[in-house]
């Protein structure tokens, strides 16, 4: 039993990373799923947008009589091609909850609403009762934070004034001019610093190790890392804009139609309510990986220098 528990670990071991990446990978799938179920909708739509722009130029152009009507006005429709309502269909699952036809973006989609809503905005923020419950608003959570800087900035500099008394104090017996100038004498550390030490270099170093590993192990498989981007673009609607931009550009180009570039601002802000949904994890996760990459390159520098040392 413990052989079979002992190649099962080495097994497990030696392709972790293998079992990481495919993780990783249903995780991604996964959340187009159930996260950004529409993006491949609006990515179709993109499509059939610029392609009718081009015949729609392409006819102007010729001067051929054809009823085309180009359909980049058009508002975006979030039941085309929806992964999660296709998914529950395929199991007649009724009781699942109804999923939102547009994102709630608390603008509004026409720009005769917008400049009337834009309007109260204004006469609301220079009310006099509104500036009054505001300055209440700010007076309240003053009250609420003076205790904390009364008490806490006291608190704070005698914490500071104890630690460097005691932790950073002279020693009973001072070390001489030829102790000071002997290198290779030993090296006294106090307690906390022995602690900090062993959790630093047994927990710290080895986790950021094994995703320095895990970084290096992926960034060799370019096939792995080009399709999790290929999702993350596709999730994020990045394609979809540049699409549609592209669209509008060449109906615009014939048509100079100023009176829908409000409903264009709108099907931006309605592609990027994707990536601004979850932009403080999208953020965290490129500081994260940009500092894996410094770190994987420190470290190929010291590998290839120690190589030249040992030559």
């Amino acid at each position: 039993m413990r052989t079979l528990l002992r190649r099962i670990g080495g097994h497990f071991r030696e392709k972790q990373f293998y079992y990481v990446c495919t993780i990783i990978t249903l995780g991604l799938l996964a959340l187009g799923l159930f996260r950004f179920p529409n993006a491949i909708g609006r990515l179709v739509e993109s499509c059939r947008d610029f392609g009718l722009s081009i015949a729609y130029v392409f006819c102007d152009w010729f001067h051929i009589e054809a009823e085309i009507t180009p359909t980049v006005n058009n508002y975006p429709d979030y039941s085309f091609l929806n992964v999660q309502e296709w998914l529950y269909s395929l199991f007649n699952q009724s009781s699942m909850p109804s999923i939102p036809s547009t994102p709630s973006l608390g603008l509004p989609s026409e720009w005769e609403r917008f400049t009337e809503k834009w309007t109260i905005y204004w006469q609301a923020f220079i009310d006099t009762e509104n500036i009054r419950l505001y300055s209440l608003y700010l007076a309240y959570y003053i009250t609420l934070l003076a205790p904390i800087l009364m008490f806490g900035l006291p608190i704070w500099f005698g914490v500071k004034k104890l630690f460097n008394k005691y932790y950073f104090k002279e020693p009973r017996h001072p070390e001489t001019e030829e102790e000071q100038q002997d290198e290779t004498r030993p090296i006294k550390e106090s307690k906390l610093l022995r602690a900090w030490h062993w959790f630093y270099f047994t927990i710290l170093v080895r986790i950021g190790m094994w995703f320095v590993a895990l970084f290096d192990f992926v960034k060799a498989r370019e096939e792995l890392y080009q399709f999790w981007l290929l999702l993350v673009l596709l999730y994020f609607n990045v394609l979809t804009i540049f699409i549609e931009f592209c669209a509008y550009y060449v109906y615009f180009a014939v048509s100079f139609d100023f009176v829908n570039l409000y409903r264009q601002v709108y099907k931006l802000c309605l592609d990027l309510s994707a990536v601004l949904s979850i932009f403080g994890l999208f953020s965290w996760i490129t500081i994260v990986i940009l500092i894996l990459k410094r770190k994987s390159e420190d470290l190929e520098y010291e590998r290839m220098m120690n190589g030249e040392v040992e030559e």
